[in-house]
């Protein structure tokens, strides 16, 4: 009576030691594809030497049973990663935003040239004094060195100079603008965070954070 043979093609098991030599840390029951013969074996250590299991006379339930959780294992993480629509919706909702900011960006541009060619209205020459607003608890300071505007209950200011643009917190500078660079102390992204053509962030709804190229 012939006996069946059995090829096994097994790709992306962990469990699986796939390679043409025998694994060098072997520990019971561990799987080994050898691929120095064709067709494939399939083997398990038994504690002492590899038993071949490759013939379907002599495979073990135990053996079965190792396969199909490595293959089950493979298929939930695969449908634990995020769905393609999913992903296309944040590509999109990424590129629409990307869009108004540019809108935003040039309406600024052009406020700002509207400005300088008003009219003048009223001129001050205050030279090395300073002129200061005073509100309930906030207050403008205007000086040769910039402007700085101030809130004496939350001790938080914006301090605007020639070439620095600085956030300031209880007198410290935790944040600023210079030579076209934003440096940040500490910073919390709630929702998303693109950094040069990447973008991370996460699923609304899920705990799942994608990492992907936004070119």
């Amino acid at each position: 009576m012939a006996k069946a043979i059995a090829q096994f093609t097994i790709t992306d098991i962990n469990d699986v030691n796939i390679q043409l030599d025998e694994p060098v840390s072997k520990i019971l029951n561990m799987l080994w594809l050898d691929t120095s013969s064709v067709p494939n074996i399939l083997k398990r250590w038994n504690g002492s030497e590899w038993e071949i299991i490759s013939d379907p006379d002599k495979v073990s339930n135990e053996a079965l049973n190792d396969v199909i959780n490595a293959v089950s294992a493979i298929g939930n993480a695969v449908e634990g990663k995020a769905p393609l629509g999913e992903l296309e919706a944040l590509q999109a909702e990424y590129e629409a935003r990307v869009a108004q900011e540019e809108a935003n960006k040039a309406a600024t541009e052009a406020a700002l040239t509207s400005m300088e060619s008003r009219k003048l209205g009223i001129i001050q020459y205050l030279a090395d004094n300073a002129a200061v607003w005073n509100f309930i608890n906030t207050s403008v300071t205007m000086t040769e060195e910039g402007i700085f505007i101030g809130n004496k209950l939350t001790e938080m200011g914006l301090l605007m100079q020639d070439d620095r643009i600085s956030f300031m917190d209880k007198g410290t500078e935790v944040a600023y603008i210079s030579n076209k660079t934003m440096q940040i102390t500490h910073g919390i992204f709630v929702e998303s965070a693109i950094i040069g053509k990447h973008k991370q962030e996460t699923i609304p709804g899920t705990d799942i954070s994608v990492f992907t190229y936004v070119g």
